[in-house]
């Protein structure tokens, strides 16, 4: 598994949950 994508998804996600709850 490329720890680089698994890194940039979670980041993804952490996000998109920030942008939901503002």
């Amino acid at each position: 598994m490329n720890f680089d994508k698994k890194l940039i998804l979670i980041a993804n996600t952490a996000y998109a949950g920030e942008n939901k709850k503002s």
